[in-house]
């Protein structure tokens, strides 16, 4: 449908079990179907701890981009308060990233700047 009519369509997936854990989420975390990975031309994660719940904050990663570089986190604020998911981003850079302690170590391989 969103073809036919040519808009954007966002779709919400559901995470294993297993991202309960994680600092951050990956499409490798996805549960049910995974052709939608597969299929779609963009595919984001959003991660957020309880200390970054506390702060309107969270993180956004870029996973998959068909046409765009990917494999890039932003850090969003946010304002459930005034019904705005995402109010400001800024891309996070090697050194914003390395602040955070991901015990998973460093996300997917992409582009030099990681």
């Amino acid at each position: 449908l969103a073809n036919i009519r040519n808009f954007a369509l966002m779709t919400v997936m559901q995470a294993q079990r297993e991202a309960a854990g994680k600092l951050n989420v990956y499409a490798r975390h996805i549960a049910e179907d995974w052709s939608v990975v597969a299929t779609s031309d963009t595919f984001i994660t959003y991660s957020q701890t309880i200390h970054e719940r506390g702060q309107h904050i969270a993180r956004i990663f870029v996973d998959k981009a068909r046409n765009a570089p990917d494999k890039w986190f932003a850090l969003i604020t946010q304002s459930y308060e005034i019904g705005q998911f995402c109010l400001d981003s800024h891309y996070m850079t090697i050194e914003l990233k390395n602040q955070i302690n991901d015990e998973e170590g460093e996300p997917p391989k992409g582009p030099e700047r990681w």
